[in-house]
């Protein structure tokens, strides 16, 4: 023994459990014990008893405090060493951006792969529902959408905050709004959820998209154009537009409730590509890390 160090030598077979013997004689488990033994030591003293029985006591207590911190440490060392830890990629960053109206390159703002994926999902599923083939889930057209509606949606997201502030009972309605737009896209909420189980988005991840979006049309409702009422000659067009079939529903209220939710998605799509052109030369964009699945529409 040199100071508190043992050093234990090999001895055939028994060299297997030489680790257990250095866990027991580490300098610092023994000052645990120490510390603890000092303590109790104290606590006796403060007992009415006699020298001679405080002194029994306390060596058998010793002792024991010894055997039980020899036999449960090299236990604990035994079982922290049987778990195997799966490391396990849970996102990554897929394109890091800024501008100067959301701080500059001192405040740049990640998108994530799992969540660019999922939008350019949905992307896919409304280009499918409205008739145009699309080849797969994820397509480069889908990923490029979905990347110019993210950024235009955080950027107006973030610029909204001066108007909740001053009205923040504005947030409410038009969350109602977005969400029903927002179901009405992909085809109710089961669609959705099933494509945020094949990214591995959770409930919160969602609600924090939907929130985003229903910020950004917030803003653009109060500093561009109104959203949510067109004109009669806006709806006639759309519908027009949309039913150009022989046989069109009639203009009945449901029909006309959901022209007006394709209406706003539209015009906020339009000030939303509008914005993003007026800004390509403030905006800095960087892809960080593409995969085979999600990479810069070629």
């Amino acid at each position: 023994m040199d100071g508190e160090n043992f050093h234990v030598r090999s001895r055939g077979p028994q060299s297997d459990y030489s680790w257990l013997l250095q866990i027991c004689s580490s300098p610092i488990i023994q000052g645990e014990i120490r510390r603890l033994s000092l303590l109790f030591k104290k606590t006796l003293q403060l007992l009415p008893a006699f020298s001679s029985y405080r002194r029994s006591y306390w060596l058998r207590w010793r002792w024991r405090t010894w055997w039980l911190g020899g036999a449960l440490i090299p236990l604990c060392a035994a079982q922290a060493a049987s778990l195997h830890v799966e490391e396990r990629m849970v996102d990554q960053v897929a394109v890091r951006f800024y501008l100067p109206e959301l701080g500059g390159v001192e405040k740049p703002r990640f998108i994530t792969q799992r969540m660019l994926a999922f939008e350019a999902r949905i992307q896919s599923l409304i280009s499918r529902r409205k008739g145009a083939p699309e080849e797969g889930e994820v397509t480069d057209r889908s990923i490029q959408i979905a990347l110019e509606v993210h950024l235009a949606e955080e950027i107006f997201s973030f610029l909204a905050e001066d108007i909740l502030t001053r009205e923040p009972a504005l947030l409410k309605p038009m969350l109602q709004y977005v969400r029903t737009i927002f179901y009405e896209q992909v085809g109710g909420i089961g669609p959705l959820l099933k494509m945020a189980e094949k990214e591995g988005l959770g409930e919160s991840e969602l609600g924090a998209l939907i929130e985003r979006r229903t910020r950004a049309f917030l803003y653009v409702n109060s500093a561009f154009t109104d959203l949510l009422h067109p004109s009669e000659e806006d709806l006639n067009t759309l519908y027009r537009v949309i039913f150009s079939s022989l046989d069109p529903p009639s203009f009945d209220d449901e029909v006309r409730r959901k022209l007006v939710h394709q209406f706003s998605q539209a015009r906020f799509n339009q000030v939303a590509l509008s914005f993003l052109q007026a800004a390509q030369f403030r905006l800095k964009l960087k892809w960080v890390r593409p995969t085979p699945t999600l990479s810069p529409p070629s």
